[in-house]
């Protein structure tokens, strides 16, 4: 690489001074849009501003679900979705909910300061460093209705579904800790060819199953260009919140 002097004078101007946080500024990051610019501290708080046409400036929100000082903040590429993180080893991903932001998830796992995360190009992943020596890679899991169950699929042409044996008062909605997975059910040659998405339907009710047997549904694609759409039982007893699988794992057992 090489760097050159330039002779000429650069006229900076400054078009904004931004004041609130109560402490140091550890970072700042643009939305995809270019309006929003979030901003983090030492003081515990992730401040949202928001910039118009004619360049003029509010804050639009606060926010302090940190228990530690904010390292670092990050935006999703294509949705507005705000992250930060902490040294309370925590990330907080944000979401804009009737005119504010609202702590949509919190990412637990990291067992010491997280100093940064960023989103993929895609979107699909978020990778998180931290002090404890770790680096993780996050990615949406696609549960059941009631959030005891996972379905897999891939290029073996079958189906597999988790169960999770995480209780259901361990770890609230909208934080994501580390379940354990045990395999529930295995659908072999659920396509004649790789298996490329599954969806559960995103109720219990079932609208083409009239039988009183509880049930999911879930949606397949392949390779073989064909849509499956498979009806996976449950225990009668089932709530809707907690379903208890059968004594053993079901295995060919849909047609």
């Amino acid at each position: 690489m090489r760097v050159t002097k330039s002779e000429s004078e650069i006229d900076l101007q400054s078009i904004a001074i931004l004041e609130g946080h109560a402490n140091e500024v550890k970072c700042v990051a643009w939305a995809i849009s270019g309006h929003l610019l979030a901003t983090c501290g030492r003081d515990k708080s992730v401040w949202v501003w928001e910039f118009d046409d004619e360049e003029d400036c509010q804050c639009v929100s606060v926010l302090q679900p940190h228990s530690a000082d904010v390292k670092s903040v990050f935006w999703h590429p294509i949705k507005e979705i705000l992250g930060s993180t902490s040294y309370d080893n925590t990330i907080n991903l944000y979401k804009e909910e009737l005119d504010d932001w609202v702590v949509a998830c919190k990412l637990v796992g990291h067992d010491s300061t997280v100093w940064k995360a960023q989103f993929s190009p895609s979107g699909l992943h978020l990778a998180s460093a931290s002090e404890d020596k770790t680096l993780r890679i996050w990615t949406e899991m696609r549960k059941s209705p009631c959030g005891c169950y996972l379905a897999s699929c891939g290029g073996d042409d079958s189906i597999c579904i988790f169960r999770s044996d995480l209780p259901s008062s361990t770890c609230s909605p909208d934080v994501i800790c580390s379940p354990s997975l045990t395999l529930w059910l295995h659908l072999r040659k659920a396509h004649s060819g790789d298996v490329n998405s599954v969806c559960w339907y995103p109720t219990l009710q079932n609208p083409i199953d009239n039988s009183k047997v509880l049930s999911y549904l879930l949606a397949s694609g392949g390779d073989d260009r064909l849509v499956n759409i498979w009806s996976i039982p449950l225990d009668p007893d089932c709530t809707g919140t907690l379903c208890v699988p059968p004594a053993s794992p079901l295995d060919d057992e849909l047609d």
